[in-house]
């Protein structure tokens, strides 16, 4: 069983990483080694000034020049082995303004997800139908925990999340709706 933990870009971007998104990452992480087998990984890893001990998870390093899509894709898809992902977002005003593109991702390569339960994320996901959303550390264990135990929700998620991307998300559907939009307003 392979659990990632995803950070967007941060060591391109030199952001600080918040100590809620490395406190839920590490207390979900600890609390369930406990009781399951698996392996903790990260994308990208952290800063070196962010002062993270190592020894909770392995790092899995960002290609060069991740900033550009038809890098950056082709590689995830070759390293996604993973069974359940964490997509954490801070509650912040920069955050507010991201897209749901981690949902995307996730649904494309088959990897069902725990989202922070924010806008970004509760516009789209529906809890328990195309992935997860936790509000606090607690929540975030049993959410993992939840995904670890039932392999039919895991499943169930996948698909219904797959389902939803491909209905809601292709071009032509997206073209559409721009100019039905449009076409209103003439």
């Amino acid at each position: 069983m392979y659990i990632v933990f995803i950070f967007s870009y941060k060591k391109l971007l030199n952001f600080k990483i918040s100590s809620n998104k490395v406190k839920i990452a590490k207390i979900s992480n600890l609390k369930l080694k406990k009781k399951y087998d698996f392996d903790f990984e990260v994308i990208g890893g952290f800063n070196a000034d962010d002062n993270i001990c190592e020894d909770w998870y392995d790092a899995v390093e960002l290609p060069s020049n991740n900033m550009c899509f038809e890098v950056f894709m082709p590689w995830l898809s070759k390293v996604a082995n993973w069974d359940v992902a964490l997509v954490p977002l801070e509650n912040s005003k920069f955050n507010l303004g991201k897209s749901e593109l981690k949902y995307i991702e996730l649904a494309v390569l088959g990897i069902p997800g725990v989202y922070s339960d924010m806008p970004v994320y509760n516009d789209v996901v529906k809890d328990g139908v195309n992935g997860l959303l936790a509000k606090d550390t607690e929540e975030w264990v049993l959410k993992i925990e939840k995904l670890l135990l039932d392999l039919s929700l895991r499943e169930s998620i996948r698909k219904n999340a797959l389902e939803d991307v491909l209905k809601n998300y292709s071009l032509d559907d997206v073209v559409s709706m721009w100019d039905e939009l449009f076409s209103k307003l003439i």
